[in-house]
């Protein structure tokens, strides 16, 4: 607007060339007055720029001597991510049958079992199960890094006093308490090792929480011995105890302060994993599995021991047409693979979670061209046995 005003007298001096009339000084005022208006209202109107609050302006440029000193402000350090690493951490689900089980890892005490989520660094760990009243277990696991590992220890119950029986229930005979001197070295028989475990503990007298760590430390050890051993099927009652005692035997000759001794015979490694199904034979004071006390276990006094036997019945009474066949066996053996397979991939937190055995019988009966009927009947055939 301002430049139009300045412009005003030329504009008024050309016009008046234009025209080719003197016009006089208002007239050429208002003249070139309207002229400017009207150009002015044909320009497009001017759009406002928006200044954000935030914008900083550069200042002008100072003026900077040789001795002066400018910061310049300089971009932050942007710090790198970090690769994670891993933790080299696993966790341990521990799960007992029957509950209520002390499990240690490493020696170390890590409370009544289930236990579920217990972390452990990476690597090879010694777990060990023990609960009164049930033959301990020890075990070696790996876990891996980020690996949660299930454990499942079904316990076995030591030698006791019967139970009181009810009009339902069947007597089941006492165990035979068989001194050393029935020992006959003419009847043992050859046996396979397939198992020699160490489940020494301390010589305890009362409940481990009854103890202070003190009085634990100062206990001596029980040192005891589980010991699974393969026997000829054929074997007779007689040759099977003479058999066992020479196990024990050759056991303690190994070492004087073993304090007690549990064998386990079977008729197949395979069966190895399951219950005995020729015999057992247990060496403890007074025939009593766990009494071992602290002045036995410093004294090594042996006069008080004895060995006490549970043999199976179809000992001895079973010729080899009674026996399931190789051909059987081998069915057998691959059913128990396949079930403990599947075992293993069941969330045991399910109550309702089973094992399909159904499953398990169609395989088997594609594998060896027979139907699940016949599949079926020969693990029945089978289970039947190894239990009589």
């Amino acid at each position: 607007m301002l430049a139009a005003i300045v412009s005003i007298p030329l504009t008024a001096a050309k016009l008046e060339q234009k025209l080719k009339v003197p016009l006089s000084g208002i007239v050429r005022f208002f003249a070139v007055f309207l002229l400017v208006a009207i150009a002015i209202s044909t320009l497009p109107p001017a759009t406002p720029t928006a200044i954000d609050n935030n914008t900083s302006i550069a200042a002008p440029p100072l003026a900077v001597s040789g001795s002066d000193v400018i910061a310049v402000p300089s971009e932050p350090a942007v710090t790198p991510t970090p690769t994670p690493t891993p933790d080299n951490k696993g966790k341990l689900d521990i799960l007992t049958s029957p509950e209520g089980a002390t499990i240690t890892v490493d020696g170390v005490s890590k409370g009544l079992s289930p236990i579920e989520g217990l972390s452990v660094d990476a690597g090879t760990h010694s777990v060990t199960v023990y609960i009164s009243g049930y033959y301990p277990q020890k075990e070696t696991v790996d876990v891996a890094n980020s690996e949660t590992k299930k454990l499942l220890y079904t316990l076995a119950p030591e030698a006791n006093p019967s139970p009181t029986l009810t009009s339902t229930q069947e007597e089941t005979p006492t165990p035979e308490v068989t001194p050393t001197s029935d020992y006959d070295s003419s009847l043992v028989k050859n046996y396979d090792m397939v198992q020699n475990e160490d489940i020494s503990m301390k010589a305890l007298v009362k409940p481990l929480s009854a103890y202070t760590p003190d009085e634990l430390n100062s206990l001596p050890l029980n040192v005891r011995k589980v010991c699974k051993v393969v026997i000829s099927p054929s074997v007779s009652k007689e040759k099977l105890k003479s058999t066992l005692i020479q196990v024990v035997m050759d056991e303690t000759s190994k070492n004087n302060d073993i304090d007690e001794v549990a064998v386990f015979a079977y008729d197949r490694k395979e069966e190895a994993n399951f219950a005995y199904n020729l015999g057992k034979v247990e060496w403890c004071p007074n025939g009593d599995w766990s009494s071992v006390t602290p002045e036995i276990a410093s004294s090594n006094d042996r006069s008080s021991y004895k060995y006490v036997f549970d043999i199976k019945d179809q000992v001895g009474s079973i010729d080899a047409s009674g026996r399931p066949t190789e051909r059987e066996y081998e069915i057998y053996d691959y059913f128990n693979k396949c079930y403990d397979i599947a075992l293993k991939n069941i969330d045991l937190n399910d109550p309702q979670a089973i094992v399909d055995e159904d499953l398990i019988m169609q395989e088997i009966a594609e594998k060896y061209g027979i139907t699940k009927e016949e599949a079926n009947g020969i693990c029945t055939k089978i289970s039947i046995y190894e239990t009589r």
